[in-house]
C-alpha cells in the first residue's frame, strides 16, 4: 500500500476532505461581464483563458455573434454608406463650374430646362470628366430647346 493513499484514507476517516480544484471553476466577474456585453469583439476572447466553463464561453460567443448580425443589418449601418456617398456627389455638383449652369436652367418655367438640368447635373455627379466641346454640345441643345 502506498503511503499518499493510505494518508488519504486516514484523512477521510477523520472528516477531512481535500480542497476541491478550483482551476475550471473561474467565475464571470461584473467587470468581464460588462466588457463582454459592451464590447464583444475582444471580451468573449477573455473566456478562453484557463478556467471559464464551457457555457460561459457558449454565452459569450453566442452574443458576439449577434452583436455581428444586429450590427451588418442595421439601417443606420447602411444608411451611413448610402448618405456619404451622394454626400459625396452633392458637394462634386456643387463645386463643378457647370453647377451655376445647371441652377440657372432649373430656374427656367421651360420644363425642357428642367431636363437639360438633369442631364448636366448626372453628367457633373458621374465623376467622368467631360471636354469642353461636350459641355458647349450640352449648351447649345439647351439652347436650340429655349433654355437661355
Amino acid at each position: 500500500m502506498d503511503l499518499n493513499h493510505s494518508a488519504e484514507i486516514g484523512s477521510a476517516l477523520h472528516g477531512e476532505t481535500a480542497a476541491p480544484d478550483r482551476s475550471n471553476n473561474r467565475k464571470l466577474g461584473l467587470a468581464l461581464g460588462v466588457f463582454i456585453a459592451v464590447v464583444p469583439f475582444i471580451g468573449a476572447f477573455f473566456t478562453l483563458r484557463k478556467g471559464y466553463s464551457k457555457t460561459v464561453r457558449i454565452c459569450a460567443f453566442a452574443w458576439l455573434a449577434l452583436f455581428v448580425i444586429a450590427k451588418s443589418k442595421s439601417p443606420a449601418h447602411q444608411d451611413q454608406t448610402t448618405s456619404s456617398a451622394s454626400a459625396v456627389a452633392e458637394q462634386t455638383v456643387a463645386e463643378h463650374p457647370m453647377a451655376s449652369y445647371a441652377r440657372q436652367l432649373r430656374l427656367s418655367p421651360n420644363p425642357a430646362c428642367s431636363e437639360w438640368a438633369g442631364l448636366v447635373e448626372s453628367r457633373i455627379a458621374s465623376g467622368v470628366r467631360m471636354r469642353d466641346s461636350d459641355w458647349n454640345e450640352i449648351m447649345e441643345g439647351a439652347h436650340n430647346h429655349g433654355c437661355d
